[in-house]
């Protein structure tokens, strides 16, 4: 069987020096060009989600001080607490009483 280096894809089927030799190179080069190729996409994937990143960090700070401009105009009114007297607790019991009769 006459197998040319070209064709040969297992290290098994390469007899000769030469042939392993060619193999290995031939491999070496499909193996870098993986993983320039995975690299690139990488390095794309990397620069897409810092970008979202950046997106939403400037979301945040504008939502941020959207909050604080939007604090400084709420006035909150303080409410009294109620305070139940002795007098108010004798006229509430007097209208019950008043009531049941």
């Amino acid at each position: 069987m006459d197998v040319t280096d070209d064709t040969i894809d297992d290290i098994s089927q390469a007899k000769t020096p030469k042939a392993k030799s060619s193999l290995l190179q031939r491999k070496l080069a499909e193996n870098r060009k993986v993983f320039e190729q995975r690299s690139k996409e990488l390095t794309e994937t990397k620069r897409a989600v810092e970008e979202k990143m950046e997106a939403i960090r400037q979301q945040l700070d504008e939502t941020d001080l959207a909050a604080a401009e939007h604090k400084d105009q709420l006035s909150i009114t303080p409410i009294r607490p109620l305070v139940v007297t002795s007098n108010v607790s004798s006229i509430f019991a007097l209208l019950i009483y008043n009531f049941l009769i």
